[in-house]
């Protein structure tokens, strides 16, 4: 009776969400590599040859840019410590209400400007359609139902075959080829569910944070770390040669701070006061959210804020860390390549799921 009701339940949200389940597998597949094919892609974007000159200072590169693009305001500059990368401006163009924005990545040997970045735009759709369907909220919210309900149909599957688990574990994480029909579709499906639930729950866990307010509130609190508030960054009045100085002082300052060691930095332009944050990656950096925080004033030249990634706990290092978790890079190429692998089998599960449910459907029919 019990495993009845677990079946009609496995049933009935397997069919109900399984086409968005193979969506949002097959795009967080594609999102799983993202920055290793954008790397690929704009490899001459991203890197300039290497040059026997001084690269030019930023205050110059702004200088020049203002020059060549008066009506673009500059929210962030991004840098790097590397002798091989580019630089970029990003930049927003208004218009009414509408505000466009872009990145212009710079030589900073020449100063000449690169091509546009390739493959943005795509990413961005695929990350839309993987958390909102391209729907928006009510796009947001059927995912949210679909990882839900992936989080039932794992709990469920297990209820459903354990007592074949209790009996003959390791038998029932293997299946054979030479079975047909009806036999091979269930222990397929089985034993490919058994070799992946552990990545099913840790994707849906993570991933349910992008979709539920509550849901990302109640896991800030259970680790026990504050949730920060986000707030809209304003552009910089550049063609005010005092913001163009301070600008310079603020990277003075902070690579005098950081002693160079660093691979990437984002610098944030405030429209007003003399406030800058710096979000910057170490040498050692094993992921993309392993940043470092600085503020500082450049009117006293004092350093308001240095938080260190490393010196954090191990509770707002997750936290800070959950994209990079919930896509595997977290773990290195190890953990990228287990979720991507996982991603492509989950349409598998779903179809082979509705096969035997067809199957059986038929087989009471004849």
């Amino acid at each position: 009776m019990f495993r009845k009701a677990f079946r009609k339940i496995h049933l009935i949200l397997g069919l109900i969400s399984g086409l968005i389940l193979i969506i949002i597998a097959g795009s967080g597949a594609v999102l799983s590599f993202e920055k290793e094919i954008m790397n690929s892609i704009n490899k001459d974007i991203y890197t300039v040859p290497l040059s026997n000159k001084e690269k030019i200072p930023i205050i110059k590169l702004l200088e020049g840019f203002k020059k060549k693009k008066p009506n673009l305001e500059i929210t962030a500059i991004s840098f790097s410590n590397i002798k091989s990368s580019s630089l970029y401006f990003k930049t927003i163009k208004r218009d009414g209400d509408k505000k466009q924005v872009s990145k212009y990545y710079i030589n900073p040997y020449t100063g000449e400007f690169l091509a546009q970045e390739k493959g943005e735009d795509f990413f961005r759709t695929v990350e839309r359609l993987h958390r909102t369907l391209l729907f928006n909220d009510i796009g947001k919210h059927l995912v949210g139902f679909s990882v839900l309900s992936l989080l039932i149909l794992t709990f469920s599957g297990v209820v459903m075959s354990f007592a074949k688990l209790k009996k003959r574990f390791f038998k029932s994480l293997t299946f054979s080829f030479k079975s047909k029909g009806q036999h091979f579709l269930k222990s397929s499906h089985s034993s490919f569910a058994m070799w992946l639930m552990p990545f099913y729950l840790f994707a849906a866990l993570s991933g349910l944070n992008w979709s539920y307010s509550w849901y990302n509130n109640a896991f800030y609190k259970i680790m026990g770390v504050e949730k920060v508030q986000r707030t809209t960054n304003k552009s910089i009045n550049l063609q005010k040669d005092s913001k163009l100085d301070e600008v310079d002082r603020a990277i003075t300052i902070f690579e005098s701070e950081v002693r160079n060691k660093y691979i990437y930095s984002l610098v944030k332009l405030p429209a007003n006061g003399t406030v800058y944050s710096f979000l910057y990656l170490d040498e050692n950096a094993k992921h993309r959210r392993e940043r470092n925080k600085l503020v500082l004033d450049i009117k006293t030249k004092k350093v308001l804020k240095h938080e260190r990634f490393e010196n954090k706990p191990l509770n707002e290092q997750i936290m800070i860390s959950m994209l990079t978790l919930h896509t595997g890079e977290y773990f290195g190429i190890f953990g990228q390549i287990i979720l991507f692998i996982s991603s492509l089998l989950l349409p598998f599960l779903v179809i082979t799921g509705f096969l035997i449910y067809a199957r059986k459907k038929e087989s009471k029919l004849i």
